[in-house]
Order: structure tokens, then C-alpha cells, then sequence
């Protein structure tokens, strides 16, 4: 039988996070440039759509803060401990809340 050691173990996850980081981050990317587009050619739309979309900007912001902060903890704190990584950094739970806002909230807009 063929068991993975604990430094295969370590490798994949923190590899899997590294690959999910940078891809956050390349999205970021994308829906900053989106609002900054947005807020140059689009100046004389109404005052509410641009504030969503300020907020939403907003909200991806801190999603992607707390997304580094997870990855710092990881990486820099934490060592790549095997025993430290079995769990989840709060910082990552909180990015889960930014998008669980966003989720919702563009949902919502979209349906009404």
C-alpha cells in the first residue's frame, strides 16, 4: 500500500493555495482595471450604480487582503508546519465572508 509522506502532503496544499493566491490576485487585477475603466469612461451614470460599484471594488479589495494575509500565515508564520496548516488561517475564513457578501449582493442586484 502506498502512503504519501507528510512532506507530499505539505506540498500539495501549500502549492494549491500558492496557485489559488495568484490566481485571486490576477482576478483583482481585472476587476480593478474594470472599475477604474468604469469610473473614467462612465462618469454620468447614476450615483448609485456607481457607489455599488465602489463597493464591490471595495469588497474585492479586503477579500484579497485577507487572502494574503492567509498566505503570509501560512508561508511566513507558520513555516509550512504540517501540524500548523491542518488549520484553516482566520484570515482565510474571512475572505470567505467577503465573498459570501459579494456573492449576495450581486445576486441580488441582478434579480431585481
Amino acid at each position: 500500500m502506498l502512503t504519501s509522506s507528510p512532506a507530499n502532503y505539505l506540498e500539495s496544499t501549500l502549492g494549491a493555495s500558492l496557485l489559488a493566491c495568484i490566481f485571486a490576485a490576477v482576478l483583482y487585477w481585472i476587476s480593478t482595471r474594470q472599475t477604474y475603466f468604469y469610473y473614467r469612461n462612465f462618469s454620468r451614470d447614476a450615483p448609485l450604480l456607481k457607489v455599488m460599484t465602489g463597493f464591490v471594488w471595495l469588497l474585492e479589495t479586503g477579500h484579497m487582503s485577507m487572502v494574503i494575509g492567509a498566505m503570509y500565515e501560512l508561508f511566513v508564520i507558520d513555516g509550512g508546519q504540517l501540524a500548523k496548516i491542518m488549520v484553516a488561517p482566520i484570515t482565510l475564513c474571512a475572505s470567505a465572508f467577503f465573498t459570501a457578501i459579494l456573492f449576495l449582493m450581486l445576486s441580488a442586484s441582478r434579480d431585481s
